[in-house]
């Protein structure tokens, strides 16, 4: 196993940096604005809403996310690492879940860091 990460680290940490750096940036984007829409019923003051929150949320995403990704990346032989990746997200919304204390709202997205303190 060892020997294995050694030959392939550039791999995986070019994978790991391609997840983090452009992916979860555009998948916050992505879920803020759709969660805005549906909370709101309409595009108004999406734009504003999106430059307020979109970077605390994508950064406080990198340091919660990018450690489970990296494991993901490193440790999971390659054909495990979607089925590995979703019983990851799973555990994570768990845990986001039983973290909130019951506080938290149905339409409330998992990934909506900024509102969540």
């Amino acid at each position: 196993m060892a020997e294995h990460v050694g030959k392939h680290a550039a791999g995986y940490l070019g994978r790991t940096a391609a997840i983090t750096g452009a992916f979860m940036p555009y998948a916050v984007g992505i879920n803020q604005s759709v969660n805005h829409v549906i909370e709101n019923k309409s595009f108004r003051e999406l734009y504003s809403n999106l430059k307020e929150k979109w970077w605390s949320t994508t950064k406080k995403a990198m340091k919660q996310v990018a450690p489970l990704v990296a494991l993901n990346t490193f440790l999971i032989l390659q054909g495990l690492n979607i089925a590995v990746g979703s019983a990851i997200s799973a555990v994570y919304r768990v845990v986001l879940a039983f973290g909130s204390k019951g506080k938290s709202k149905e339409s409330e997205s998992n990934y909506n860091f900024a509102e969540n303190k």
